[in-house]
């Protein structure tokens, strides 16, 4: 199409402001994202350009030095996490909302908007980007048969001359092969169907590279957006366009043309085509008007490897002009990439009624519109039953169809009463216009294997009544969800209904043997599953797994193994007992247990930023025994590492323990197996998880708990094992082994926490019935699932094993079913168990569990370091240590006081052994001197604040709150706890005509001083909160300097030149932006933890600083601390705009220049009222008068008529003091000033100056004033 644009044109060409299932910023986070794209000619120098959503305030977020050269697109992440480092990926300081909000590209003098949105009145929903449009014509092939052409190079064909010239366009190709795209040979099986052309005879046995070159003509070069390069490849290539590297996979970098693959890549992967797009604009100069070429390095890993392939294909996506005139909703958004010409039509939202429908209710559905073009004419609804073929409806705006209102935007249609029956589903979507541009759809159903395609519902079914959860299944083939590739379906739940959601096994055994399969139940990113229950609350997960209970005859042994590992502290998956109903039928009953990825983690208590392993085919870092389930971005280096260390020796590998597993955590664990009876474990069947982002300790957590409880195995005739595990599970496990066998004194410490749980949980044989943990669990559970139990034994039956046999016999008559294996647990397994681990186990009969804890314990507090000499904060630490002979178990001890803590299950102190308790385990470890890392020591952290200059106490309380020691604690101040304070505070600039793009609030500043005379202070660790935020760099404070906190620095040094030393800008996170204009704390501290000090401004205080022009100054800077908090510790600065980084130049107010404010001053004044002498018009409105006056007493001084005294207060001392002199109502004229009773400036001390002073409000009585006593001359 026809093109004018010369410049550089730099617009919002996109923009998402509810990102949940699209692109991830380097956080791995879904952000909200803004695309800016140059339309221009020119490469645009975006440099010191602005992003906003204030309209107001249009320099909120400035650009880095960014260069966009022509068709290049950026996104910056409106994530309000403000990042502008250039060559960096870029976040705003703000974000964006669906509510509909003001966005603008705003050029560097910060006061010309270059492109703009206004959504207040557009719908913007989730997964939508807004934007504008632009044509796209994808898919044009550049890699063709007809133009394709080979070269193999050898030292003697000249090949080994070539170099890169082969790559060029302008190279001659002619005396190359012709008729040329695919390539390879075949010496075996395998590659035969796929290759075009034969290379064997060229390659095997002599090369290990060949050329390819495709090229391709281009009118428009800019008009090519991108590239898709598709490649099947045995084993590696690297792709040229005109000559520049676009694209490589297992090639070397010191390319030659006899180089090889660096890699082999296996036959069963060569053959699956793999995509990338290859952004044009990514590489400037790429391609040029006229002929252009794609050119090969092809690269086998071997001379005489068996075979070779490739298979290239590459389109390009050829773009019109961006439509700046013109705006559309984009499903699924378009980051980086052409936006096309989607739709100017959206379904904003669709509704149906009644929300629980039964089998005589008709259901409305309506479907709320909106455009952006012509009023929406054309809506239908599609539904279908269960699986049968979509009927259509049309919808009605008209106000006749359970509407609304005619023609206001709404749609209406009723699907009819008694189309479907009981316990069925009807799903149902919504599609609205006739043309590409007006179409809109409800889904969106944007990925067809991973969003939801209908809405839907299910008919009521008035007799379905559990008290167990119900999950309904809606599955067409069933059989194929009884696979591991599964199928698809929907599922229905509390209320809510699921469209797509994809089913199948899960399991390597038990799950998937016998009739009845386990199930990996995962939903559609955009609609993910909420579980409702009774016991346990409400989650939100993106997957769970339904695991079969038909080898667990007793029904109960999943569910109650992770719930008891979850109730001794060990983070574990979530479990219960379902209903599940297939196709409006009863189906089974399963154990509900929730995916284990990032959700889990953050529910369980965990970081979800940690990385978590499932270890379900042995304990190694091998692929094929561990699957990476959490940073899935990620390889394996972490957990190779963590193997590497636990293969150290002697010393290092006690270091490494020590500094890398979590071992509280590990203590627990392990005493939870045996609690639980979990003898399934630990070669394999448990998760290995690593707190990543945190402390970086690793720990074992619970996974595959159907052999809890000492379940009999499969095909075995014991129903139950009493005696597994024993004392000491795990020992199959390198980790756990090396605990038990290498860690002095952990034996000690997980047999102490052992007993503390068998006594809470197991009890000891006698206990009466009716407090027993585990029988009393068992029977709740039992009555949830009556009646489903048996309904589930009558569906699928239960099996045994043949006499003397291991063979399984399924549903034979006799075979005890649910109920008779409750009971055999209850009356035989639990006192069993119960008998072995007290009678058998402990030191009573010969074993090794120990006696249990008794009374309170002495643990002494034995060292603090409050101020660490690195000045980090995070470095401090409590040292507890334990002086008895015998360990003790500090699980839900606390310390409390100037720090808080709570000790995690498992933390064990051994005899005569020293815990370290820290804010941040990893600053702690990372000390420059002891204690620190690497001595072989017990840290625990993180505990919630730090310790603060003043004296504090520490209490150590055990479980129970008895307080068992206590510390005070008298830290030293720094010098920059002493003489840094806040000196100025510009909290509300007035506006001048002179601001140029800057707004009042860009003015606002608070102001340092260092007080001292002789100390330097570091202020890298120095940092502000509550009103604002902002962190020091690493820097220092002269003595007697100031130094600026700016809200933005160049609008300061635009108001005030270029001289004020800044130390950077605050108001840079979203929800701290401003300091407030009617008042508020400002918190001044050291790292996070030391408040160095602390106070509250009010606007009421002085009126000028409060928009007028005068800020905040502090009196004397070396006062106590609480003069900050009280209005007369301040002053409204004389000087219009503060004096920024210039304490102690602001005019003191001395009229008479004697160093004090005193009633001299006053009388000097009121002496000039009338000389038109302006020098004392200190409120600004251009005469001298009494207000003057006022301004000068009370909202400079906060000195009230009628002080004569200026102690600060009106009261009878100042009229005694004025009445002694004796000049009240004399003959004399114009004999009397402030201190003699003249408080109006008249001369004389009358009757008008008492009423003046007693208008005012101020005279204050004082209460028991002692008697007056006659001075003594």
């Amino acid at each position: 199409e026809p093109r004018h644009l010369l410049a550089a044109d730099v617009v919002i060409s996109e923009f998402m402001a509810s990102n949940d299932t699209g692109i991830r910023d380097e956080d791995y986070e879904r952000s909200d994202w803004i695309e800016v794209y140059n339309r221009g000619d020119e490469t645009a120098d975006l440099t010191g350009w602005f992003l906003t959503d204030d309209a107001d305030d249009l320099d909120k977020w400035q650009f880095p030095v960014t260069a966009l050269i022509p068709r290049q697109r950026l996104v910056v992440f409106a994530s309000g996490k403000n990042r502008a480092v250039s060559g960096n990926e870029l976040h705003t300081n703000f974000r964006l909302g669906v509510g509909g909000e003001y966005l603008a590209l705003v050029e560097s003098d910060g006061l010309t908007v270059k492109s703009a949105y206004d959504t207040a009145q557009v719908p913007l929903l989730r997964d939508v980007a807004f934007g504008m449009p632009q044509t796209v014509a994808a898919n044009t092939p550049i890699i063709t048969a007809a133009t394709g052409r080979l070269f193999v190079p050898t030292a003697t064909n000249g090949g080994a001359e070539l170099g890169t010239a082969w790559t060029s366009p302008d190279f001659d190709d002619l005396a190359w092969q012709s008729g040329v795209t695919s390539i390879g040979y075949e010496r075996g099986n395998g590659y035969d169907a796929y290759i075009q052309t034969d290379v064997g005879a060229q390659m095997f046995g002599i090369t290990r590279s060949a050329y390819l070159r495709f090229p391709f003509s281009l009118d428009d070069p800019t008009a090519v957006a991108e590239f898709e390069l598709t490649m099947q490849y045995d084993d590696g290539y690297v792709v040229y366009i005109n000559g520049q590297e676009v694209a490589r996979r297992n090639a070397p970098d010191d390319l030659t043309w006899q180089s090889g693959a660096t890699a082999a890549h296996a036959d069963r992967f060569a053959v699956v085509p793999e995509t990338q797009t290859i952004v044009a604009a990514d590489f400037p100069g790429l391609l040029r008007t006229g002929q252009n070429v794609v050119a090969i390095h092809t690269l086998n890993d071997q001379i005489d490897s068996s075979d070779f392939l490739i298979i290239p294909q590459m389109t390009a996506t050829i773009v019109g002009q961006l439509q700046v005139d013109k705006r559309i909703w984009i499903p699924g958004g378009t980051p980086g990439a052409p936006n096309g010409d989607i739709s100017t039509t959206l379904i904003a939202s669709v509704g149906q009624l009644p929300q629980r429908p039964t089998v005589d209710d008709a259901i409305t559905v309506t479907a709320h519109t909106a455009t952006l073009a012509d009023p929406v004419t054309s809506l239908q609804l599609f539904y279908r039953v269960m699986f049968d073929d979509e009927q259509s409806l049309p919808m009605f705006d008209d106000g006749l169809h359970g509407d609304g209102d005619a023609a206001d935007g709404i749609f209406g249609a009723t699907i009819p009463a008694g189309v479907a029956a009981k316990g069925q589903m009807i799903r149902y979507r919504v599609v609205a216009g006739t043309t590409p541009q007006d179409t809109a759809s409800s889904p969106l159903y944007l990925d067809p294997l991973n969003s939801e395609q209908y809405h839907g519902t299910v008919i009521v079914d008035p007799e379905l009544r559990s008290t167990l959860p119900i999950i309904h299944w809606f599955i067409e083939d069933l059989a194929a969800a009884d696979t591991p590739t599964g199928t698809r379906g929907s599922l229905y739940h509390d209320g809510q209904f699921y469209d797509n959601v994809e089913f199948d096994t899960t399991g390597r055994t038990i799950g998937l043997s016998g009739p009845k399969k386990s199930h990996d139940v995962q939903f559609s990113s955009d609609h993910w599953f909420t579980l409702n229950s009774e016991e346990f609350g409400q989650f939100v997960m993106n997957d769970f797994d339904l695991i079969n209970d038909f080898w667990n005859r007793e029904k109960f042994r999943v569910s109650l193994g992770y719930q008891t590992m979850s109730a001794i502290g060990t983070p574990s998956h979530l479990s219960m007992p379902v209903r599940v109903q297939h196709n409006g039928e009863f189906y089974a009953t399963y154990f509900f247990v929730d995916g284990g990825n990032e959700k889990f983690l953050e529910r369980a208590g965990l970081n979800p930023d940690g990385a978590l392993y499932k270890m379900n085919l042995g304990f190694s870092p091998s692929q094929g025994a561990a699957k990476k389930m959490t940073r899935t971005y990620e390889d394996y280096s972490d957990l190779v590492d963590f193997f590497a260390g636990l293969a150290l020796t002697g010393q290092e590998k006690l270091a490494f323990i020590y500094d890398h597993v979590d071992l509280p955590a590990m203590i627990n664990y392990l005493a939870g197996l045996v609690v639980a009876a979990h003898g399934d474990c630990c070669g394999k069947n448990l998760y290995l998880y690593r707190d990543t982002t945190g402390s970086g300790d690793w720990q074992t957590l619970p996974y595959d708990e159907d052999s809890a409880f000492g379940r009999g195995g499969v095909g075995l005739p014991e129903p139950y094992f009493v005696e597994q595990p024993g004392i000491y599970p795990g020992t199959d496990n390198s980790l756990i082994k090396a605990l038990y066998d290498e860690v002095p004194g952990f034996k000690e410490m997980y047999l102490r926490r052992l007993r503390t749980l068998m006594d809470q949980f197991v009890q000891e044989p006698g206990t009466p019935a009716e407090q027993l943990y585990f029988e009393g669990r068992v029977r709740q559970i039992v009555e949830q699932m009556t009646p489903e139990g048996y309904l589930d034994n009558d569906k699928w039956g239960s099996w045994t094993t043949a006499p003397g046999t291991t063979n399984i016999v399924y549903s034979a008559d006799g075979i005890p079913m649910w109920q008779d294996h409750v009971q055999l647990m209850l009356n035989e397994y639990f006192p069993a168990r119960r008998n072995f681990l007290y009678n058998k186990l402990t030191e009573a009969n010969g074993g090794q569990v120990l006696p249990p804890q008794t009374g309170t314990p002495q643990i002494d507090i034995t060292a603090v370091d409050p101020t660490p000499a690195s000045g980090n904060q995070d470095e401090e630490y409590i040292a507890l240590t334990n002086p008895n002979a015998f360990a003790v178990d500090l699980s839900g001890w606390q310390v409390i006081g100037a720090v808080n803590h709570t000790f995690r299950p498992g933390t064990v102190l051994g005899a005569g052994k020293t815990i370290y308790v820290t804010p941040n385990i990893t600053a702690f470890r990372a000390r420059a001197s002891g204690p620190s890392g690497g001595q072989h020591l017990l840290v625990q952290g993180n505990y919630s604040g730090h310790f603060s200059y003043q004296n504090t106490n520490l209490s150590l309380l055990s479980s129970v709150g008895v307080v068992v020691d206590t510390l005070t604690v008298a830290p030293a101040l720094t010098p920059t706890q002493e003489y840094l304070r806040v000196s100025e505070v510009m909290y509300n600039p007035r506006s001048l005509p002179t601001d140029g793009r800057f707004d009042s609030q860009d003015f606002e500043y608070i102001e340092f001083i260092n007080t001292s005379t002789t100390e330097t202070l570091d202020l890298s660790q120095v940092a502000i909160a509550d009103a604002v935020t902002f962190q020091f760099p690493a820097m220092e404070l002269a003595p007697g300097a100031t130094i600026v906190v700016a809200h933005n620095a160049a609008a300061l040094r635009h108001r005030y030149g270029d001289t004020i030393p800044i130390a950077g800008e605050f108001g840079q996170t979203v929800d701290q932006y401003s300091l407030s204009n009617g008042g508020e704390r400002i918190t001044v501290q050291l790292g996070d933890r030391d408040i160095i000090q602390a106070f509250d401004y009010d606007d009421a205080w002085y009126p000028t600083t409060d928009g007028v022009g005068s800020s905040l100054e502090i009196r004397d800077p070396r006062a106590s601390l609480n003069v900050w908090d009280a209005a007369n510790g301040w002053r409204a600065s004389s000087q219009q705009d503060g004096t920024p980084g210039q304490f102690g130049t602001e005019p003191l107010w001395d009229p008479n220049t004697n160093g004090v404010f005193d009633p001299a001053d006053i009388d000097l004044v009121c002496a000039a009222i009338g000389s038109g002498d302006l020098r004392y018009d200190f409120n600004f409105d251009q005469q001298l008068d009494l207000a003057d006056v006022t301004y000068l007493l009370k909202e400079r001084n906060n000195i009230a008529y009628g002080d004569a005294n200026f102690d600060g207060k009106f009261n009878s001392s100042d009229l005694v003091l004025v009445f002694q002199v004796g000049e009240y109502e004399d003959d004399v004229e114009k004999n009397s000033g402030w201190a003699e009773g003249d408080w109006n400036c008249d001369g004389d001390f009358t009757t008008a100056d008492l009423v003046l002073a007693m208008q005012e409000g101020a005279f204050t009585v004082e209460a028991n004033r002692p008697k007056a006593r006659a001075a003594v001359l």
